[in-house]
């Protein structure tokens, strides 16, 4: 099985709340864009990854453009299982 990385945040109240939307906007287009690499990697097509996930078709594009919202870590689980990958968290190193 693959893990999908990611950077987590450790949040504190010194976090600035704009440059933590901002992060957050940048971790989920990193996921986003590294599920569809995925997809494409394994010759899959959104129409079949949304069937294996239980998703619609519209909902899997969505997903990969990183419009529409957040979406339920329950969708981004199902397509993850659909991919056999994980997500996975490291800490952010300070500067």
């Amino acid at each position: 099985m693959t893990k999908l990385t990611d950077t987590a945040m450790h949040k504190t109240d010194e976090i600035d709340p704009l440059a933590n939307a901002a992060y957050e906007l940048a971790m989920f287009q990193t996921i986003t864009s590294d599920l569809r690499a995925i997809r494409k990697q394994l010759g899959m097509t959104q129409a079949e990854l949304a069937r294996r996930a239980n998703l619609s078709q519209p909902q899997i594009s969505l997903l990969e453009k990183g419009t529409g919202g957040s979406p339920r870590l329950s969708t981004l689980l199902a397509v993850c299982r659909a991919l056999d990958v994980t997500i996975g968290a490291k800490p952010v190193t300070s500067h």
